[in-house]
């Protein structure tokens, strides 16, 4: 049975929500960051100031010469040019001078990225959306068949009947109001942030989180509308200077400890291979470490509450675009490039049929509830060690008896935090179908085919291969006894179709799995033969069960004599 529950809004007024008492004070947020980066920066750089300022403005005319986007003001070149400008004459003062002029080019730079960066929150803008996004999933998550919940007022069906969520929400629903709840999801898709977000507000009752969405995006007039407006900062993936990294790292710091409950994404990109993450970045994982101990200095006690997310979906609207740059990135002048996405009317056309035609589901599994180390949380917020004693969150930031920073010390937790991060999430996703489906077809082919190798595997002609429909049911019964036994074991969770037939997980697997590809990963043909149209895209899905290696429970001689 799917998660049916619609639950109440924790907050029911809009104005009660931690993101719109945050934005409401956007001016005097914006003067704390400075405040706090500038600090952070001056006790990092000391007298190198004045070079590390150089360096920023190199940088920053390199980016505008080389990578240019039509978001970018238009400004932007003239300012730098001025800074490095000032930052020339600077060097050739004394010292103390030098100092000065430094200090207050610094403050015009994170001034810049700070009001860059740091966005709003309009309740009619958000109101807006809600309606927008309804519309959208309703079409997306309902096939026209289902005209009695596409043409009325089907909220209710759009909202819970598309979207399961598993884990452990109720527990995280619970801790809202106990303390500050980070969110930390996988990334497959654009959608990711979107759909996590509507969903944990019409179906879980959650109030809206502020998450960051990549500046590329704003290029589009229609969303940098909307999103200057519901609550997003904007992450510019160009900018690698120390000046932007630690503005952007400490908006992260100071939301949460103004308690707005944040997303981001660890990861920092989408999976390009179609895995879920196995390596983080520390970036904004590191912000968390930091303003935990930031809490802990003013005196206060809050926690904050950090939560693995896992997303899975049968379709991905990037798969193709994504397995490409893999492949392109694994082995450039053997990868294959194919035309494909909309690209014409007819195409468009098709897609949007597709759309009407087909239902697809989403899984959004919540792990358990842990601490900025790692460690488990209990129901009232307490730090649990391995055999379930409480810990003092507080002990880990002293030294000597005292309070203290340790820049070494908060990268191995920043470290320990990513490795529990990433166990979760391998023991929270949810297999559904279709993941099931694309690994079994893609291992009978790299099992079937004299070439091992897969670039020369994806290189095979639309049409050459038709899978053995015999085989793969075999594949999938010994898949799905394997996946029994891990979650047995509590180290996986599986969709509910799971527990169905090996013939009725591939008759579900086949319908789901990339359902609004134009060209499908994997698809009966009108002579009821299982063929695929496009082995890319089949090899992007295959790789989201890679960590659970299921193929060594496989006896393919067998497999293949039968």
């Amino acid at each position: 049975m799917r998660n049916m529950i619609r639950y109440p809004q924790l907050y029911p007024k809009l104005k009660d929500w931690p993101i719109y008492k945050y934005a409401s004070r956007r001016a005097e947020f914006i003067n704390e960051l400075r405040t706090h980066a500038r600090l952070k920066l001056v006790a990092k750089f000391g007298d190198n100031l004045g070079e590390m300022l150089q360096k920023t403005a190199y940088l920053e005319q390199k980016r505008l010469k080389n990578n240019r986007w039509k978001v970018d003001p238009a400004s932007e070149p003239i300012f730098w040019k001025k800074v490095e400008s000032e930052i020339l004459e600077a060097r050739n003062m004394e010292p103390e001078s030098e100092r000065y002029v430094c200090l207050q080019i610094l403050d015009r730079i994170i001034h810049r990225y700070s009001e860059e960066i740091v966005g709003d929150f309009k309740i009619r803008t958000y109101q807006l959306a809600r309606k927008i996004l309804l519309k959208f999933f309703k079409g997306l998550h309902n096939s026209i068949s289902d005209y009695r919940y596409f043409f009325m007022d089907s909220e209710k069906t759009a909202v819970e009947r598309s979207v399961r969520f598993s884990g452990q929400f109720e527990r995280v629903r619970a801790m809202f109001p106990k303390g500050t709840v980070v969110f930390l999801p996988t990334h497959f898709s654009h959608l990711d942030s979107v759909m996590i977000g509507y969903f944990c507000d019409k179906k879980g009752g959650l109030p809206a989180f502020l998450y960051g969405a990549g500046l590329n995006l704003y290029d589009s007039e229609i969303f940098a509308y909307f999103m200057n407006r519901l609550g997003t900062y904007r992450v510019d993936r160009r900018k690698k200077n120390p000046i932007y990294q630690e503005t952007l790292r400490s908006t992260s710091n100071l939301a949460i400890q103004w308690g707005v409950n944040s997303l981001f994404f660890p990861g920092g990109t989408r999976s390009r291979s179609g895995k879920i993450e196995e390596k983080l970045k520390y970036g904004l994982l590191s912000s968390l470490i930091e303003a935990q101990r930031e809490i802990f200095e003013k005196g206060e006690d809050t926690k904050i509450i950090v939560v693995p997310v896992i997303t899975n979906y049968h379709f991905v609207f990037e798969a193709g675009q994504l397995i490409g740059q893999e492949l392109r990135k694994l082995g450039a002048e053997r990868s294959v490039t194919r035309k494909g996405g909309l690209r014409s009317v007819k195409n468009i056309l098709r897609f949007f049929g597709r759309i009407l035609r087909k239902r697809s589901e989403v899984s959004v599994s919540f792990a358990p509830p842990i601490d900025v180390m790692g460690n488990k949380l209990s129901d009232d917020l307490e730090s649990l060690d391995e055999k379930g004693q409480k810990i003092d969150l507080k002990e880990y930031y002293y030294f000597e008896g005292e309070l203290s920073y340790d820049e070494q010390r908060e990268k191995v937790y920043t470290r320990q935090l990513a490795d529990a991060v990433i166990e979760l999430y391998h023991q929270y996703a949810e297999v559904m179908t279709s993941n099931v489906v694309a690994h079994a077809a893609f291992s009978y082919l790299k099992k079937t085919q004299i070439q091992e190798d897969i670039f020369d595997i994806i290189k095979l002609k639309k049409g050459d291969i038709v899978f053995d429909e015999k085989a793969l049911l075999r594949i999938i019964e010994v898949y799905k006894a394997k996946l029994l036994l891990l979650r047995k074991q509590g180290r996986i969770l599986l969709a509910p179709e799971i527990d169905l037939a090996a013939s009725e997980i591939l008759q579900h697997g086949l319908y789901h799995l990339g359902v609004y590809h134009m060209d499908r990963p994997l698809r009966r043909n009108k002579n009821g033969l299982i063929i695929s149209d496009d082995l890319k895209k089949l090899y992007y899905y295959y790789n989201r069960l890679e960590f659970l290696e299921l193929n060594h429970a496989v006896d393919w001689s067998q497999v293949l004599r039968d």
